[in-house]
């Protein structure tokens, strides 16, 4: 499946809706972590296929239907953030299931 992301001023569709896949109630920083396509069950994997353009270096993402170790993603960069005690017993009473 071609993946691609589409809206105006932040304003989508169900097409655009991932889920998270960890191996516990929350993602912890250094682990891997699957993301599936709420609509189709597709997981987010990377091909073999590697470009000069846009990014030297980018890799192509596509979405497939079976889990293999090409749709284990990591987060590298960004902001981290420890929740509360409070706030792991508050979203462990409720599941969230989009990105």
């Amino acid at each position: 499946q071609e993946v691609s992301a589409f809206g105006d001023e932040g304003e989508g569709d169900l097409l655009d809706d991932w889920t998270v896949l960890c191996a516990g109630e929350v993602w912890e920083r250094e682990e891997a972590v699957r993301l599936r396509h709420t609509a189709t069950d597709a997981l987010l994997s990377v091909t073999g296929e590697q470009y000069g353009r846009p990014i030297n270096g980018q890799r192509e993402v596509h979405a497939m239907p079976q889990a293999s170790q090409h749709n284990f993603w990591r987060a590298m960069e960004g902001v981290f953030m420890k929740p509360s005690l409070q706030q792991l017993r508050a979203s462990a009473a409720q599941l969230h299931s989009e990105l």
